[in-house]
């Protein structure tokens, strides 16, 4: 049973592994050596985007892992019992209608039966996700969890915590980039579960991961997003958040308060003018004009060929509050759907052809025919704006002045 356990845990993961790198155009790993080899972890992330986040987590951990998520996504039989499968535990809270401290007491006791065997541990300790790139303060579970787990009879002698910072280039974007930043390890030895040493151990994680992943201060939050991420160049977000987060709580600090309100009103006539962030502000739409016109039988094939699994996603999206579950719904529609619908066309193809080598080419062009299709929605959208943009004197005039605004608010952080 052991080993129909790994298999299954192993093959799935590497199965989402893989559809999470053709979602994603880039997924950039840095710090993995500072995990610890042969010993119980706890790794602990920020949380921007619902379910991608433990996905992420997960495919880039090497080693049995285990780990918490919110108790009502078990409420169903079936889909308790296949997350259960994939070492996934419900952490209750007092609205899920249960006694959460006797609930959750069983779940950290399944927690530290899987420090005794050597395996580690996932989790959110801010026990909320927010898709804004802002610092969030933490619940202390993640403490209790670590100096629980050391203070069990026959309980390890020591685990570390290791924070993993989460910044993504584009939420609700097909082939944006993320960045998984491992920080260094804090080890926690044997001590006195008090409640001194409880926040000492959570203030001193949360200080270490707030220095591996954008995080803009609360307060300033408005006009500092719109500061750093009016532009948004996908690369500088992922290389450069730690110095945007250093810039940023200088230029808050520095910034009148009339400036920072200037920001807010420049932006807001911006879109009011139909101009929406991130802009890409192109001299000459020459070469979009091109690509697009390039792309474009591609993309509409990509689009008829893909349709299912294109709409689906999108309507059940209507239905729902919290928008931060945009990514979670499209990446689970297409890792469930798009086998099927991929596998239907090439058994089509191979019925009316009988021909395996056409039956293949197809198969092969239709996930190209799929990333054509979103580089044409980039392009489209580049497009789009630049012409809104180009016909309108007073939306060049008001960019004009809020790039100057921004620059000199940049300059003081310099």
């Amino acid at each position: 049973m052991q080993i129909i356990r790994y298999l299954w845990y192993y093959s799935f993961w590497i199965f989402v592994r893989l559809s999470l790198h053709f979602y994603y155009k880039k997924i950039k790993v840095i710090g993995y050596e500072n995990v610890p080899k042969g010993v119980p972890v706890i790794f602990g992330a920020n949380h921007q985007n619902a379910l991608i986040d433990p996905l992420l987590m997960t495919t880039h951990v090497y080693q049995m892992t285990h780990y918490l998520v919110r108790a009502d996504v078990f409420k169903n039989p079936l889909v308790k019992r296949f997350l259960n499968s994939l070492n996934l535990m419900p952490v209750y809270r007092a609205r899920d209608g249960v006694n959460s401290i006797k609930a959750n007491q069983e779940i950290f006791r399944a927690c530290f039966d899987a420090f005794k065997a050597g395996e580690s541990l996932m989790l959110f300790p801010e026990a909320t996700h927010d898709e804004r790139y802002v610092e969030k303060p933490m619940k202390k579970g993640i403490a209790r969890i670590a100096l629980g787990g050391v203070s069990e009879p026959d309980s390890p002698e020591a685990l570390y915590l290791v924070p993993i910072g989460l910044t993504y280039s584009g939420q609700k974007k097909f082939r944006s980039s993320v960045v998984l930043h491992y920080g260094e390890a804090i080890k926690v030895e044997k001590q006195e579960e008090s409640a001194d040493n409880i926040d000492a151990l959570k203030n001193r994680f949360e200080e270490e991961l707030k220095k591996y992943h954008a995080a803009l201060p609360v307060e300033g939050y408005e006009y500092l997003e719109k500061v750093y991420f009016h532009d948004q160049n996908p690369r500088k977000l992922i290389l450069d958040y730690q110095v945007i987060n250093a810039q940023s709580r200088i230029l808050d600090v520095k910034a009148s308060s009339q400036e920072k309100q200037e920001v807010l009103t420049l932006a807001r006539e911006l879109e009011q003018g139909g101009l929406n962030f991130p802009f890409e502000y192109r001299k000459s739409p020459g070469l979009v004009v091109l690509l697009l016109t390039v792309l474009s039988p591609f993309a509409l094939i990509g689009f008829l060929a893909n349709l299912p699994v294109i709409i689906l996603p999108w309507k059940i999206m209507k239905g729902i509050k919290d928008k931060v579950f945009a990514d979670t719904i499209y990446f689970g529609i297409g890792l469930v759907g798009l086998p099927f619908v991929w596998g239907g066309y090439t058994w089509l193809t191979y019925s009316l052809s009988g021909s395996w080598l056409i039956s293949l080419v197809v198969l092969m062009g239709l996930p190209i025919s799929l990333l054509l299709l979103g580089r044409f929605n980039k392009a489209w959208y580049v497009y789009r704006q630049n012409m809104v943009f180009r016909k309108s004197e007073k939306l060049k005039a008001t960019y004009k002045q809020f790039v100057s605004l921004v620059e000199r608010l940049k300059a003081y952080a310099n």
